[in-house]
């Protein structure tokens, strides 16, 4: 099913957007002098955006709903994408400094990241039958381990033959278009199916204390957070690591 295909190409292209920044890392460290710890509150600044307003993601997602979410999610992120070769010299550093700049512009790239996945998951109990959701979310999260594993062969081979300004532009490029065929081909609900109509008086809440006491919920998120913790510092470290710190001297 094409809506299926193309859920997984966003998660493809927002985890290739989020790790090409320690790609470029090391080559962007040498050209502004910035230090291994500036540069980790560059990539933190991602995951703090992205944390902060995943909640409101979701919210966001449900009101306006998972084609207006995703198309405006897809060209955002493009426009954070290509704003990062603006952040150094010349450019916003040499009025902010490089570091501010390019903490902004991250921190901006996590806020509209954010609705992703609760966009996704909109649209999966929109358009397939509730026994096939599993299996969708599950190739729809494949698309995330794709693009981590394509961006360093891809965007290293980009940035040796285009550097790094030109590679961010082309990825940011890829990333609007997606967000713009999106908007035009992508329906909220199939053409068989009758959108639900909202009740003028909203439905009773659970509360949040309902949603921390479910077992199962907090042994998933503490699960998943082990696995981010871990998971980031390899997207973020690992190039440094290899290029930097094991390189021959």
């Amino acid at each position: 099913m094409a809506i299926v295909f193309l859920l997984f190409a966003f998660s493809l292209i927002s985890y290739f957007d989020r790790t090409i920044m320690s790609i470029a890392g090391p080559q962007l460290m040498r050209d502004f002098g910035v230090s291994p710890t500036q540069m980790g509150a560059v990539y933190s600044a991602f995951i703090l955006g992205y944390a902060l307003t995943m909640i409101p993601g979701g919210h966001l997602s449900d009101r306006l709903g998972g084609r207006r979410t995703l198309g405006f999610m897809g060209i955002f992120s493009a426009v954070f994408t290509a704003l990062t070769v603006a952040a150094g010299k010349p450019g916003l550093g040499v009025y902010i400094g490089v570091i501010p700049a390019l903490f902004v512009i991250r921190l901006g790239l996590g806020v509209v990241t954010a609705p992703l996945y609760p966009a996704c998951a909109r649209m999966t109990a929109n358009w397939i039958p509730a026994v096939y959701h599993a299996r969708v979310q599950g190739f729809i999260i494949a698309g995330s381990s794709a693009g981590a594993a394509i961006s360093p062969l891809l965007f290293t081979w980009m940035l040796l033959h285009f550097r790094w300004r030109i590679s961010f532009l082309v990825a940011a490029g890829v990333t609007a278009a997606l967000g713009g065929f999106w908007l035009r081909y992508a329906r909220d609900y199939p053409p068989t199916v009758r959108p639900p109509v909202r009740s003028t008086t909203e439905a009773k809440q659970s509360s949040w204390t309902k949603v921390f006491a479910d077992r199962n919920l907090m042994l998933l998120t503490f699960a998943y957070g082990a696995l981010g913790y871990f998971q980031y510092i390899f997207f973020y470290w690992i190039y440094y690591y290899f290029g930097e710190v094991l390189q021959p001297r």
